[in-house]
């Protein structure tokens, strides 16, 4: 049987809403896969589903034994990857595909059990999300009160006197080692996570059309922190806890959604 070499429409539509994008972007993601791994386009589409969550081997998705053969081939040797989204313009989300490839010899070589390959693996989706969650944040903060204040919005908008003396201090510490790359080009990113939390309470009228309630924004910080913190420190989270902070990831995007609709 000669093999299609079309994307299957219902793939198609799953990536779309599993990324949250439009067709466009879709035929993007597949075109940018199908370049980096040299594949056919079928193949790629595929490959972008699977890893984006979507169950490939259902029936609907039409996928034969040739496809299945292929796709398995591709992720051969590769630990799963995890799709995530942050802040774009005008608060749309992108959607980027982040690989993960983390064997039990690499551990062994560096005096660490197998058994820390797989615990790698699932504290760097874990991570991708913390990281992807607070960076969203501070985009969030310095778009918003940008537009309120204008570039001098640091200055001009209610933030701690404990945080900008944090901030400065470690901005004096970078210019003390220029040697090392730096974190970023505004102060805001040189915040920590607990003082995100505190701008935007500080600064209520600007963001409680996407949070609606300080309490549930104040709540929502305290899980999220309790366990980026963990991970912070290169330790793993229990099953139970990265269940937790999935839920507070995706309401993120609902809530990111919901309020640029409004």
């Amino acid at each position: 049987m000669k093999q299609p070499k079309r994307a299957n429409r219902e793939i198609i539509q799953a990536i779309m809403e599993e990324a949250d994008v439009k067709i466009a972007r879709a035929y993007q993601m597949i075109e940018e896969v199908k370049r980096s791994k040299a594949v056919d386009v079928r193949t790629a589409a595929n490959y972008v589903a699977a890893q984006l969550g979507v169950d490939v081997q259902k029936r609907k998705y039409g996928l034969t034994e040739v496809d299945k053969e292929k796709l398995r081939q591709l992720l051969g040797g590769t630990q799963p990857i995890i799709a995530v989204g942050t802040v774009g313009q005008k608060g749309k989300e992108r959607t980027q595909v982040i690989p993960v490839q983390i064997g039990s010899r690499v551990t062994e070589t560096l005096m660490l059990t197998p058994g820390f390959a797989k615990e790698a693996v699932k504290m760097s989706r874990v991570y991708s999300i913390v990281y992807v969650l607070e960076n969203s944040l501070r985009h969030l903060i310095k778009r918003t009160l940008e537009d309120k204040y204008g570039s001098d919005w640091w200055n001009k908008a209610t933030i701690s006197s404990d945080t900008k003396t944090k901030v400065e201090k470690r901005l004096k510490q970078e210019d003390e080692n220029r040697w090392h790359s730096r974190r970023g080009s505004h102060r805001v990113f040189y915040t920590d996570f607990n003082d995100l939390g505190a701008i935007m309470i500080n600064n209520w009228s600007e963001f409680k059309n996407v949070f609606k309630k300080q309490h549930l924004l104040q709540t929502r910080f305290e899980e999220i922190e309790l366990s980026r913190n963990i991970v912070a420190h290169s330790n793993p989270l229990p099953d139970n806890e990265v269940k937790r902070l999935e839920l507070n990831f995706n309401d993120w995007k609902s809530m990111l959604r919901e309020s640029t609709r409004g």
